[in-house]
């Protein structure tokens, strides 16, 4: 009776241990499995990063061609303002002398007062073009800090993403060796198991044959007696 019930004590123990074992085994495998679906969603969020990012240096490196020939062209309405307004004063210039000294080339005066009127024009539409340019100028670098700023975000989400990565892969590497080490102490747990399932048939094969033993000698006994 004590042996069948240490065998079956151990047999219990032994679906026991097993079944915790698988318990988990499972849970580190499912957790295993959850991170591995994280670490996708995060290689695919940062590819996605990655375009974008890319697609907002190409925008920015446009902008700053733009930039570039915004102010090239403001440099220019500068220069041709600048030789216009000297063309005006040296007209007015002349205008002025020819009204002291000969006030009878009244054609002449008037042919330059047409051509101050040019020169006027000249002024006004050449302002007029330079605010344009310059409003244009002040929109793109306007747009350039936006874009620079978005750019910074999304190197900050990038780096974040590639933080999250790196977390994600230490865990894996931390349960796969943990994963490791429970396997070997599964196998080292069976292998015990056989162990003592081993002896325990070893001893109950003692057993009987020393009961086969003990019946012999009482009959040779009884035969003796008789």
């Amino acid at each position: 009776m004590g042996t069948e019930r240490l065998k079956s004590d151990l047999t219990h123990e032994s679906t026991s241990k097993e079944t915790e074992l698988d318990e988990i085994r499972g849970h580190y495998q499912r957790r295993l499995r959850a991170l591995e679906d994280q670490l996708d969603d995060l290689q695919s969020a940062n590819s996605t990063l990655l375009k974008e990012n890319r697609v907002l240096e190409a925008r920015a490196r446009q902008f700053d061609i733009s930039r570039q020939s915004f102010e090239f062209s403001g440099g220019q309405y500068r220069r041709e303002l600048r030789r216009v307004q000297a063309l005006l004063a040296d007209t007015q210039a002349v205008l002025a002398h020819e009204r002291e000294c000969a006030p009878s080339q009244l054609l002449l005066l008037i042919k330059l007062q047409d051509e101050v009127d040019a020169l006027q024009q000249q002024i006004k539409e050449a302002n007029c073009g330079r605010e344009k340019e310059s409003e244009a100028l002040r929109k793109a670098r306007k747009e350039n800090v936006q874009l620079q700023e978005t750019i910074g975000e999304l190197e900050k989400r990038h780096l974040d993403s590639e933080h999250k990565k790196k977390a994600s892969n230490v865990e894996i590497d931390r349960l796969e060796e943990a994963n490791k080490i429970l396997t070997a102490e599964l196998k080292l747990a069976q292998r015990r198991i056989d162990s003592l399932q081993l002896a325990l048939s070893e001893g109950l094969e003692g057993e009987d044959s020393d009961e086969e033993n003990e019946d012999c000698h009482a009959l040779e006994d009884g035969r003796s007696a008789g």
